[in-house]
């Protein structure tokens, strides 16, 4: 179901990760205080759209539920150390 949604909107589910790591690097890199807040922003929205992909893959108790739950313990530690 979760596939068939994402698919219909035109998400492609990896590109989620792919925009908060290229957030996170806009974060870090930049020395402009409006793209670091920009770059924060972007990791923000994907940090929320992996959470909830997680929420979701948990209460239907998918068999992808350890991958989710990895990548937004990943992006978690991230936000950490940046």
């Amino acid at each position: 179901m979760e596939s068939v949604l994402l698919t219909g909107l035109g998400i492609v589910p990896w590109i989620v990760p792919v925009l908060a790591f290229l957030g996170l690097m806009v974060a870090k890199v930049c020395d402009a205080p409006q793209l670091q807040r920009f770059g924060e922003r972007i990791f923000f929205a994907a940090l929320l759209l992996v959470a909830g992909a997680t929420l979701h893959t948990v209460a239907c108790n998918n068999s992808y539920w350890l991958i989710h739950t990895s990548s937004l313990a990943i992006m978690t530690v991230g936000a950490v150390i940046r």
